[in-house]
């Protein structure tokens, strides 16, 4: 059985349906001339793609429609606001510098980016996730020493820093941020946790009282001067020592 034709005129393809070849077919179901391209569905003009129309952006449009470059295309699209430079995307550093502000009554340099749920900073610089403190950390002084950990140290000189940390969590002044080890970290936490329920010694006053894990790995307060010397004083017993 020999292939039909397209019944177009001109058109030497084989027949698919109602006589016609595949692409004749799908734009006579459309509706459209014989001659249009058989991808064209209609609508406006593409338009062509200049740059980014957020003022001060040179950057190349992303959208033909808004005329926005991919990182004000993305704010759009998350937070519905082009302009939300405190929530920038991959920002440059000149650019995450100028997103910090400096408090008058604690000199504290304060971050006014989004933050994460525990309260610190964040932004992605360079295509990573970075704690805003961590960041600046970096490029002022330098890669974090393995092991270390950064902490919030006080600097005020009233009794508000309790526990030797200032716990301002939105501060990135390099100045307010000390390499500590991981325990020590967690020992100011505690401290400046609990510091309005932390008893006194009797003897050797507050300063005196360390955390210790009793029961359960539960952590209790107990002065390490008395510990110390009830150990000491047991020694002594045990060799017949003590007086």
């Amino acid at each position: 059985m020999a292939i039909t034709t397209c019944s177009i005129d001109g058109c030497p393809k084989p027949v698919a349906k109602k006589g016609m070849c595949n692409g004749h077919y799908i734009r006579a179901r459309r509706g459209k001339p014989m001659d249009t391209p058989v991808g064209d569905r209609g609508g406006p003009v593409a338009q062509p793609r200049g740059t980014c129309s957020m003022e001060g952006c040179d950057r190349k449009a992303y959208t033909a429609a808004d005329q926005l470059c991919r990182r004000h295309y993305h704010l759009k699209w998350k937070y519905g606001d082009p302009s939300a430079e405190s929530r920038i995307v991959n920002a440059t550093w000149d650019e995450i510098r100028q997103m910090v502000v400096r408090n008058p009554e604690t000199g504290c340099l304060e971050w006014t980016g989004s933050i994460t749920e525990d309260g610190y900073g964040d932004i992605t610089f360079k295509g990573e996730r970075w704690l805003t403190h961590r960041l600046f950390w970096s490029q002022i002084v330098g890669p974090l020493t393995d092991g270390l950990t950064l902490d919030h140290v006080c600097h005020s000189l009233d009794l508000t820093c309790r526990g030797g940390a200032c716990r301002h969590r939105r501060c990135v002044d390099v100045r307010h941020l000390e390499e500590v080890t991981q325990s020590v970290n967690t020992g100011r936490a505690l401290v400046n946790r609990w510091h309005d329920h932390i008893p006194s010694c009797p003897i050797h006053g507050t300063e005196a009282m360390k955390w210790y894990a009793e029961g359960n790995d539960r952590p209790r307060l107990r002065c390490k001067t008395c510990i110390s010397e009830y150990h000491r004083e047991r020694y002594l017993r045990r060799k017949g020592l003590s007086e």
